[in-house]
């Protein structure tokens, strides 16, 4: 999905702030909104580094639909790979954080617990809704159906709910 609610924007950045990765990982670039605040806040922000000879945070992101996929991305992200996370997960790094934002709930259930196995993180952050929703909308990229809905006990018992409201935002760590 291309864009997301806003609601989660200020929980989220709060805690990568707290959090202070060195590599991120933001599943489902989109339109490259997480990519660019990460971006502000961990190399901008008190360290202003600015631009892309003084960046120091290696942040990759993944897009399933190619399409979405703009120059912009490529000034903000050191790496974009284009493809299925299910698919690319295994031969990916290990990142400090992976952001999951709106992605989860475009699979079946269990490939997303198997895509949280795959992943190699110290910590995941996840955005999904916390209510229902139907993204079937007749758009050309297909893979904006929601396929399930994801509770915080979805999660396991190590979870650490973030925020809980329209969109749930959870932290993961491994």
């Amino acid at each position: 999905m291309p864009t997301s609610d806003p609601e989660g924007i200020a929980p989220v950045i709060r805690e990568v702030m707290r959090l202070r990765p060195r590599t991120v990982l933001d599943v489902g670039i989109g339109m490259g909104k997480w990519g660019l605040l990460f971006r502000e806040y961990l190399d901008a922000w008190h360290h202003h580094r600015c631009t892309q000879d003084e960046f120091r945070i290696q942040i990759d992101g993944v897009e399933i639909y190619e399409p979405y996929v703009q120059q912009w991305h490529h000034a903000v992200y050191d790496t974009v790979h284009i493809g299925d996370i299910r698919n690319l997960a295994p031969e990916l790094g290990h990142y400090d954080l992976v952001y999951l934002g709106d992605v989860i709930e475009h699979m079946p259930k269990e490939d997303g617990r198997k895509l949280l196995a795959d992943l190699k993180f110290k910590v995941c952050i996840v955005s999904t809704p916390a209510v229902k929703t139907q993204m079937i909308r007749g758009k050309v990229n297909p893979y904006l159906d929601h396929k399930c809905m994801w509770t915080a006990a979805d999660f396991g018992r190590s979870v650490k709910v973030l925020h809980r409201n329209r969109v749930l935002i959870v932290e993961l760590t491994k």
